[in-house]
């Protein structure tokens, strides 16, 4: 059985196909400065800090790339205004 969800921290993930991946708002990277086991990592640009990041060559293209530490804090903003938002309904 294939597993639907990834889960990172308390966040889980979706697991979707390739066509479908390339639609994603981001594309979360480790820093360049991250050991990686792969020899073969390409280098961008975190589009939120600046941080040169490393993603795997079949990593979807069209999505911005951001790094760990830039997506934390954009999911832990996204959570607070969801429920400030919740709790300001009648």
């Amino acid at each position: 059985m294939t597993k639907k969800t990834v889960d990172v921290g308390s966040l889980s993930i979706p697991v979707v196909s390739d066509a479908k991946a390339e639609d994603c708002d981001y594309l979360v990277c480790m820093p360049w400065a991250t050991p990686s086991p792969f020899s073969d990592n390409l280098k961008g640009i975190c589009s939120h800090c600046g941080i040169d990041v490393q993603y795997r060559w079949h990593a979807p293209r069209k999505p911005k790339r951001i790094c760990m530490d830039c997506f934390i804090q954009l999911e832990s903003k996204t959570v607070v205004e969801s429920e400030e938002t919740k709790n300001e309904r009648p």
